[in-house]
């Protein structure tokens, strides 16, 4: 191998190596909006006020739905007990 061939290859090394560090510390953008990736889905734990079971609320983050889940220890399933379309709330503004 030469020294010209050896010198393309440092420089083709470097070049890989910075396009490999540009794409693993460039931050992902935030997916706080409605729309996010296929597959997107949002799950926050919460208590309920006035039962011992705690509440999971799953977010959609495509079709903007949200739908609140509680596991009922009794018949040992899990229970959807709430829906919303928080798409459409996003839409009429809130009104705060």
């Amino acid at each position: 191998m030469n020294r010209k061939s050896l010198g393309g290859l440092i420089v083709l090394n470097v070049v890989l190596l910075l396009a490999l560090g540009l794409l693993t510390f460039t931050p992902e953008p935030a997916a706080a909006q409605l729309g996010g990736r296929a597959g997107d889905y949002v799950m926050v734990a919460g208590a309920t006020p006035g039962r011992t079971e705690a509440t999971v609320y799953i977010t959609d983050m495509n079709n903007g739905l949200m739908m609140a889940v509680q596991y009922d220890q009794n018949r040992k399933i899990v229970q959807p007990t709430g829906f919303r379309n928080i798409g459409a709330d996003f839409a009429e503004g809130g009104g705060r």
